[in-house]
């Protein structure tokens, strides 16, 4: 009986994943990860001007992302040297902006 509780609640907790159509192609959507890497937006953009802090210049030109306790952005960018650059930004939940400023 626990066995099949066990199997019930795995297969009740996958439940959220699913296949998600992007460019004409299926992926799978893993519960937890990363979404497939996609052209950066504007909103994208200002997102990494407002928390990128490096002092090395660079253009992101895809970013992929992940919920968590806020937004996890991982960004692929263009350095000044033409070299391909991974940055990975945390932007916190607004409820939890003030806890993260201490």
């Amino acid at each position: 009986m626990k066995q099949v509780l066990v199997i019930l609640l795995f297969a009740v907790s996958l439940g959220g994943c699913h296949q998600v159509p992007q460019n004409n192609i299926l992926r799978q959507q893993i519960c937890g990860g990363y979404t497939s890497y996609r052209p950066v937006t504007e909103k994208d953009l200002a997102v990494f001007e407002q928390y990128y802090t490096g002092e090395e210049v660079l253009t992101p030109f895809e970013v992929a992302t992940q919920v968590v306790a806020g937004i996890n952005y991982r960004f692929r960018c263009h350095s000044l040297q033409n070299e391909v650059v991974e940055v990975v930004l945390f932007v916190p939940l607004p409820c939890n902006e003030k806890e993260n400023e201490n």
